[in-house]
């Protein structure tokens, strides 16, 4: 019985341990990027015109590959309406902007590495501002989203992002990451 208890012992000891790295705790972002929205209400004008502005700050949990944060998020929808009969007599041509702010939380798989990939969820209150709207009614969002943090310090991320007809929009963005990172 010992000579099993010290052969398991010496293996235990002989085996690698593959364990996340430990990273700081606080982190920042900042991101810019394209929105592209999904629903088609008439006719979609220029993509290049739609951009999309966030910056979010994290919290690394020490003991779970799991960050928690706060997540602000500005995002500008170009729109282009053909004319029809009753509705518009002219071309309609307008941006919808809409701010968020969300409270998100992502799993991260490989955390420390050169290559550190995510999925997380964001969810909390959104505006719009269109050219028609005068008045700005507060919304539920949410926001499902996949990513890979590269070298540490850059993020990219794929989200989708639902409030309303308006502004459903697939987001797809470039983010610079301060702090954060392997603890020294």
């Amino acid at each position: 019985m010992k000579q099993i208890l010290l052969f398991a012992l010496a293996m235990m000891c002989a085996l690698p341990v593959a364990a996340q790295e430990v990273v700081r705790s606080i982190e920042g972002e900042f991101s810019y990027g394209m929105a592209i929205p999904t629903n088609d209400l008439g006719g979609d004008g220029k993509i290049s015109k739609n951009r999309l502005l966030q910056l979010e700050v994290r919290y690394n949990l020490p003991w779970h590959p799991i960050d928690v944060g706060v997540l602000l998020r500005g995002t500008t929808i170009h729109r282009l309406y053909e004319p029809v009969d009753d509705v518009w007599p002219t071309d309609a041509d307008w941006d919808v902007s809409a701010w968020y702010t969300m409270a998100v939380a992502d799993y991260n798989f490989r955390r420390g590495s050169d290559a550190s990939f995510f999925v997380g969820l964001g969810a909390g209150i959104g505006s719009q501002d269109a050219w028609n709207d005068d008045d700005i009614a507060i919304k539920f969002c949410m926001m499902p989203r996949v990513g890979v943090e590269l070298w540490k310090h850059l993020r990219l991320t794929l989200a989708y992002t639902y409030m309303d007809k308006q502004t459903n929009n697939f987001g797809l963005s470039i983010g610079v990451v301060f702090g954060g990172g392997n603890k020294k």
